[in-house]
């Protein structure tokens, strides 16, 4: 049996692009069977919105696209989230300075969300830009390509 493979996102307050990133990748491990090889979670750089659920925009661009984001939670991330998850997947370059700080300069699994969609750019924040649709965009295409780099992206499936 394949060993279950802990994925975390981190934004700023996890209210609107980290957890949108959650329901995406989860969205599609159950879509392509990867349950219980595959678990996602999120969490955010501030503890500003800790215990409340998903921003609006995010709720509604996840049920625009029939994604359930339920039993989703802000949190903060805490420095044992890196002994807990094998990858920890960032928003933009300001949450991976401020993971690289609380994990002491350790980033070996810490990577830039765009890695994995190809361009060197920040996902943008929609609390701020209101643009839902361009951080769902490169979300969608992000968590392709980490599917691929986690080598768990099904063969023979149209990205």
């Amino acid at each position: 049996m394949q060993k279950e493979t802990k994925v975390l996102f981190v934004c700023l307050g996890n209210i609107c692009r980290s957890p949108m990133a959650e329901a995406v990748l989860r969205h599609k491990a159950e879509k392509f069977g990867l349950t219980g090889i595959l678990a996602v979670d999120s969490a955010g750089c501030a503890d500003y919105h800790t215990g409340k659920p998903p921003h609006k925009g995010t709720c509604g661009i996840l049920e625009k696209h029939g994604i359930s984001y339920a039993g989703m939670y802000a949190r903060k991330i805490k420095k044992a989230d890196n002994d807990i998850f094998d990858c920890i997947v960032v928003m933009d370059t300001e949450n991976y300075r401020d993971v690289e700080s609380l994990f002491g300069g350790n980033t070996e699994k810490v990577f830039l969300m765009s890695k994995f969609y190809g361009k060197p750019v920040n996902v943008p924040d929609p609390w701020y830009t209101n643009d839902f649709n361009e951080t769902f965009r490169l979300i969608d295409k992000g968590t392709d390509g980490l599917l691929d780099f986690l080598g768990l992206f099904p063969k023979n499936t149209v990205k």
